[in-house]
């Protein structure tokens, strides 16, 4: 795929059949796909009034249906929306589901959204490794809203607050006792907090629930209040004040977004530098050979972890 001005402006147009070319590209493992990957990215414009959402919580809390009912709310309102999202992938066969397009009914029949599942790979973090292009490649096209759902993998998703403006953190009534809402790691990089499915029988648990967090939530940050909603995607009840807090936040930190994401340009240099370093080095002849010999040693017991470390590490001195 070459790159042209022409792809580039139909990406800023929005045009679904040029972004899932794109994407695919992105997520490409092909080594010939790699220089073309790096043009596209290079020529993406780095300035966008796209706001993007982190929507994160542990699998089964609703994290499509509820991208689906606030994001149908946008479009009413006269948005655009993106919807990615990131499926997990099975450490046996590789293989993804890419299910959540189908949790997202109603956005993925609207003109006025672009819903793109992707799988997770090997990679932690709650993103995959090329979800951060995939990200940027959106941006670019300029929907009004772009969000972001993770894999739900539980407290440690915390890529996904350095790829986002803001992250929502959803919670189910009756997912564990009261020590869930004061653990470290998610808890604290969440910008809002949103208790799904308060309806019917699981509206006295929504409650109580609600009510410790919001004591709970304030001992794990240093900065301001963090919003404790509740909502029913399936009955819409409490989305307008979901809304309203996503609103509130984006007019209270639309100054300093522009710092954030320098941050967060930094943080993803970082991880895909230290990629291309151990690529880079794992391919050398004598380090990538010594290695390669140190996993068979330690497999058939012949070598000790150890000291296949200190013999690896040796190499890499010499080397420098």
């Amino acid at each position: 795929m070459t790159i042209t001005d022409d792809i580039i402006r139909q990406i800023q147009g929005k045009d679904r059949s040029v972004l899932a070319r794109c994407i695919t590209l992105l997520e490409s493992t092909a080594a010939q796909h790699r220089y073309a990957s790096r043009d596209l990215l290079t020529r993406l414009p780095r300035t966008s009034p796209t706001i993007r959402l982190g929507i994160t919580g542990a699998p089964g809390v609703g994290k499509s249906t509820f991208i689906d009912a606030v994001g149908m709310a946008d479009i009413a309102n006269g948005k655009s929306i993106c919807a990615l999202t990131v499926d997990p992938s099975s450490p046996v066969s590789s293989g993804s589901i890419l299910g959540d397009k189908t949790r997202m009914s109603q956005l993925s029949l609207s003109s006025e959204a672009y819903v793109r599942s992707s799988p997770s790979g090997t990679q932690l973090g709650g993103l995959s490794s090329r979800s951060y292009d995939v990200i940027r490649l959106c941006t670019a096209a300029a929907f009004d809203y772009l969000y972001v759902e993770s894999v739900g993998v539980g407290q440690s998703e915390l890529d996904i607050a350095q790829a986002t403006d803001l992250t929502i953190l959803l919670m189910q009534p009756g997912s564990g006792d009261d020590l869930q809402g004061i653990k470290k790691g998610i808890m604290e990089i969440a910008d809002i907090i949103v208790i799904t499915k308060d309806d019917g029988d699981l509206a006295p648990q929504v409650r109580h629930m609600q009510k410790h967090l919001r004591s709970a939530v304030p001992l794990q940050r240093r900065e301001g209040p963090v919003p404790v909603l509740s909502c029913s995607a399936l009955s819409g009840a409490g989305l307008s004040d979901v809304r309203d807090a996503i609103g509130g936040w984006i007019a209270d930190h639309t100054s300093s977004l522009k710092e954030k994401r320098a941050a967060q340009e930094s943080y993803w240099y970082e991880k895909k530098a230290s990629q291309l370093i151990l690529d880079y080095v794992l391919a050398s002849s004598t380090i990538g050979a010594a290695y390669r010999d140190s996993l068979t040693g330690i497999h058939d017991r012949s070598q000790d972890i150890y000291q296949a470390l200190d013999h690896l590490e040796n190499l890499l001195r010499e080397g420098l």
